[in-house]
């Protein structure tokens, strides 16, 4: 069973996010961070809103 999220929430670990992006952003280019930012951004948005579904 997957566990629930309320609309408004983060997905379900976004502490290994956050701590991926700041372990790789010195070594990054800045277009894969804003391509990793943006696909974080995206999910968040579709979790949100098939949660709200």
């Amino acid at each position: 069973m997957s566990s629930s999220t309320t609309p408004g929430q983060p997905g379900h670990n976004p502490d290994i996010t956050i701590i991926a992006m700041i372990v790789f952003a010195p070594y990054a280019d800045r277009l894969w961070v804003s391509t990793l930012l943006a696909a974080v951004v995206i999910y968040g948005i579709a979790v949100d809103w098939k949660t709200r579904k």
